[in-house]
């Protein structure tokens, strides 16, 4: 099985027909893994195109219909491959995350806002610094955490002190400590502009923490606005300031939503289930093919 399509997917067909085993590929990122060829997704090999390409698109979507399986992480995923034209073994399984014994309780979480990712263009971390800077107008004490490191970071803070914020926000960079940042942490909150089923996000919610994050890619899986956490239009920054000072302002409503999203993740995305689906997926694969017995 090959990881994102090129090269490992590539890889992974080439070398199975070599030795005459089926292969697999799993689109970890979404549609975006694929459109125009992969032109705007985190692979070096691919943003070298510069633009979307319709002949690399073309090529990659006559590749992926030689594979036996393919792994999608959510329902728009699910849905693009489908479109394709692939017509075999597709299954819809998010990666698995560790759930802590026991949540911590909304008393020992003195961090309002936590942001896990890379400090980069597609985390669109610029939009995470003015949506607090619009909060601290509704709400001027509040803290946040930023945890991640990229090219973005020192225009990010110099943004931050212009707003004044620099003092409500502690930046990790790096850190061995997100484990203990989320169980320390009210609210998750992604700026995303492209996303698949964010890892990031399901570890705040195993934690309790409320996500508050962009409708797209297959975050909308997971994240129903008023029951799991909010799902908001990626544009609308206020609406996201307001989502944050209501959750907040509104103990019970937090509680309500972290519950919720915990159980969430316990269900769909623990590691029981996930090796469930696994399971389910390969062995559908590995059926023996009819008339030959291979």
């Amino acid at each position: 099985i090959g990881y994102h399509v090129f090269p490992a997917g590539a890889i992974a067909l080439v070398v199975s027909r070599l030795i005459g085993c089926r292969a697999g590929f799993q689109v970890t990122s979404g549609p975006l893994e694929l459109e125009g060829g992969g032109w705007h997704a985190e692979n070096r090999l691919l943003t070298a195109l510069g633009a979307p390409s319709e002949v690399v698109e073309r090529s990659v979507h006559r590749m992926i219909q030689e594979f036996e399986l393919i792994v999608v992480r959510g329902n728009r995923a699910e849905r693009y491959v489908r479109a394709t034209g692939y017509g075999g073994h597709l299954a819809c399984i998010t990666g698995s995350v560790d759930l802590p014994q026991e949540l911590t309780s909304l008393e020992r979480r003195p961090i309002d806002i936590v942001f896990v990712g890379r400090l980069t263009e597609y985390k669109r971390p610029d939009r995470l610094i003015e949506v607090l800077g619009m909060l601290k107008g509704l709400r001027p004490d509040f803290s946040a955490v930023i945890i991640g490191d990229g090219p973005d970071a020192s225009l990010l803070k110099d943004r931050a002190e212009k707003l004044g914020i620099d003092s409500n926000i502690r930046w990790l960079g790096k850190s061995d400590s997100v484990q203990s940042m989320l169980e320390k942490s009210k609210i998750f909150i992604l700026t995303s502009r492209w996303e698949g089923v964010s890892i990031a996000m399901l570890e705040a919610m195993a934690n309790g923490c409320v996500p508050v994050v962009p409708d797209i890619g297959d975050l909308s899986d997971f994240v129903r606005t008023g029951e799991t956490g909010f799902i908001l239009p990626e544009d609308e920054l206020e609406e996201f300031a307001n989502s944050i000072n209501n959750l907040l302002s509104d103990r019970s409503l937090w509680q309500i939503l972290s519950d919720a999203a915990y159980a969430e993740v316990e269900n769909r995305a623990g590691k029981k289930a996930v090796s469930s689906l696994w399971q389910i997926a390969i062995s559908s694969v590995l059926k023996p093919k009819s008339g030959n017995g291979s």
